[in-house]
């Protein structure tokens, strides 16, 4: 069976999704639930077209050549500021800030590919912070959940 990359991230988004609506939910940013496209990865790495231009490191599918998730890096490959990733048709999928150790810190959220947002908070240090907020497919709330970072 050929899984189609946008489909994965959905899906990934999805697991994501309900994984965080559970009582149990961790402050925490699991590496798990992040997709592994930073390259080092040798089966991944076979799928992506990877280049870093200018500190900004792009990944574009190998088949259809559309961008895939694209923000800048530095001198050691970390993620460091503002990253997006895309759906097959180019509308954005997603988007995460990153601090200068490559840990989400600041603003994130998901949309579903309507372009509705699926969630949304904030990140500090590599933990949820704040209020996130997670909608359903037609836009309804469908849960909010406070995080303090320690």
């Amino acid at each position: 069976m050929k899984i189609n990359f946008n489909n994965l991230l959905l899906l990934m988004g999805i697991i994501f999704s309900l994984i965080s609506c559970t009582s149990n939910e961790s402050n925490s940013s699991p590496n798990s639930l992040k997709p592994d496209i930073s390259g080092t990865n040798q089966k991944n790495k076979e799928n992506y077209l990877i280049e870093i231009k200018n500190g900004v490191k792009t990944f574009k599918n190998k088949e259809k050549k559309h961008i895939v998730m694209q923000g800048p890096v530095d001198t050691n490959d970390n993620r460091n500021g503002v990253w997006y990733s895309y759906f097959e048709n180019g509308t954005i999928n997603s988007m995460t800030t990153y601090n200068s150790k490559g840990e989400n810190h600041g603003e994130s959220w998901v949309n579903y590919p309507s372009g509705s947002i699926m969630y949304k908070g904030n990140w500090h240090n590599g933990k949820k912070n704040g209020k996130w907020v997670f909608y359903a497919k037609n836009g309804e709330l469908k849960k909010t959940k406070e995080f303090k970072s320690k």
